[in-house]
């Protein structure tokens, strides 16, 4: 969950990730430096093996449930490649 954590006092929680990391780069400014990041978002796209639902999977915590490949290969980045998926991957744009 990305969010800044505070207690009920309105007191930063001490173990607040990003709390922690504006510190940080207050002291890196300090210090006359500056921080550059950027990110690379990977994720994989599965499909459920079975919509059924066994007995052995209705305790609590229920186990995983059994996945597949929801295409095959690793690199999508061709438009050859990227037509079979754009439509769900058009999908989870939009949604972001």
């Amino acid at each position: 969950m990305l969010c800044d954590v505070y207690f009920s006092n309105g007191r930063s929680v001490p173990l607040d990730g990003r709390a922690i990391m504006r510190r940080q780069l207050q002291r890196l400014a300090g210090a006359g430096c500056a921080y550059t990041a950027g990110r690379e978002v990977e994720y994989y796209i599965v499909r459920l093996a079975s919509d059924r639902i066994g007995l052995d999977q209705t305790g609590a915590p229920a186990p995983p449930p059994a996945v597949e490949v929801f295409e095959q290969g690793y690199q999508f980045l061709s438009e050859t490649r990227l037509d079979g998926i754009e439509s769900t991957v058009s999908a989870l744009r939009d949604g972001l």
